[in-house]
């Protein structure tokens, strides 16, 4: 919609000279009064008086010249073409006024607010971090927690940091992170890091910049820091077992992945709340299986979330429910071994679940087996190397 300017409008209409007007009725009348009184001096301010009142009236009616219209401040730059166009040139995809994607190997995202004059950059962590932690400037609000000081005077005077054990938050104040963050707007959690800017190409591509650095810095510095209070009965025994099977391994957040039977395994402890953890375990085929697979426990399953022919399998089918896009594949993708396995990780508290790209479970912390993650990622692992022999062996659909 095209602005209009609004029309001009005469000027407001001041006491001067309405006051003009009763100051001359004034003196008339205090002539008149002085006139009739005998005093000579009344004559002359009568007439006086009465020139004034002509004056003031003239001055009132008389036309003046409209006031010029106020100016309409120029109508706000829209930056989202410009910065859709970037999203685009890097590999990302917009949708509405967002683009997603990886960028140099680490999921990112730009977006601007309709109507906003400033936009986002965000960078997420590839292991998101376990401590709790929240990063912004001024007070972080509606959390209790003690401040964690950096020592950096210029950092601990703009920003706000929380985090659930003060010493590990500490460990990642790096003078070059505080540096970068007092630089800019950033707001930074255990998953991601959020850098504002104005709305527009250049300053969102220095944004995102800003946004990967931090999270480059969080990552390198975070992998040395000790892990969660909580956890650290496990650590030792996860750094054994990590070295007998050639995994990698960090112990913040205390997690180890690398290769398992042939596929792509991870296991890593994600906070729940304070000193509460569970681990998501997965193990990712080499390659789409392309098949349609779904599997999840029965108990989350709605009529609606059904799909393919049950198993008819009793003790199958009482814990999990399972489909792909042809029904006839999904006994054999889904065959008596990989049954077997999945109803043991079932029993061993594991709510597993499967697609087409991994298979995938949640695990509570449970401190008197600290190996039961590591052993049942191997588990999980072997299972999924099933799976992807059973894809192999079906026919091209």
């Amino acid at each position: 919609m095209t602005a209009h300017a609004p029309p001009s409008q005469p000027p407001p209409r001041g006491i001067l000279r309405p006051a003009l007007v009763g100051a001359g009725l004034a003196m008339v009348a205090v002539g008149v009064a002085l006139n009739e009184s005998k005093v000579d001096a009344g004559r002359w301010l009568l007439v006086a008086g009465l020139a004034l009142t002509v004056v003031g009236v003239i001055v009132v009616f008389w036309p003046r010249a409209p006031m010029p219209a106020p100016a309409l401040p120029p109508p706000p730059v829209d930056g989202w073409p410009e910065v859709a166009a970037l999203a685009r040139r890097i590999g990302l995809t917009p949708q509405g006024r967002a683009a997603t994607g990886k960028h140099n190997g680490r999921r990112v995202s730009l977006t601007i607010p309709q109507a906003s004059e400033r936009g986002r950059a965000c960078a997420f962590l590839i292991r998101p971090l376990d401590m709790g932690l929240r990063m912004g400037r001024g007070n972080v609000g509606g959390d209790a927690r003690r401040r964690v000081m950096s020592g950096n005077p210029a950092f601990d005077a703009s920003y706000s940091v929380r985090a659930d054990e003060h010493k590990r938050a500490a460990a990642i104040l790096t003078d070059r992170l505080c540096e970068l963050l007092v630089q800019n707007d950033v707001v930074v959690d255990d998953e991601h890091v959020e850098v504002t800017a104005a709305a527009n190409r250049e300053a969102l591509t220095t944004a995102l910049r800003v946004a990967t650095k931090v999270a480059n810095e969080l990552e390198r510095k975070s992998s040395h820091v000790p892990c969660a209070r909580a956890l650290r009965t496990s650590v030792d025994s996860w750094l054994d077992f990590a070295a007998n099977h050639h995994l990698a391994t960090t112990s913040t957040p205390l997690a180890m992945w690398g290769d398992a039977h042939g596929m792509c395994a991870s296991a890593i402890a994600v906070r729940d709340a304070f000193e509460n953890f569970h681990f998501e375990i997965s193990a990712t085929f080499p390659t789409p299986l392309h098949r349609g697979l779904s599997l999840r426990p029965a108990s989350a399953a709605t009529p609606l979330a059904l799909s393919g022919e049950a198993l008819s399998i009793a003790s199958f089918d009482k814990w999990f429910t399972v489909g792909s896009d042809n029904p006839a594949d999904t006994i054999r993708l889904i065959a008596p071994e990989v049954r077997t396995g999945l109803i043991e990780l079932r029993n061993r508290g594991l709510q597993v679940r499967a697609d087409d790209t991994r298979l995938w479970a949640w695990v509570g912390l449970n401190l008197a087996e600290p190996l039961l993650v590591p052993e049942t990622l191997l588990q999980l692992a072997a299972l999924a190397a099933q799976v992807n022999r059973n894809a192999a062996r079906l026919p091209q659909s």
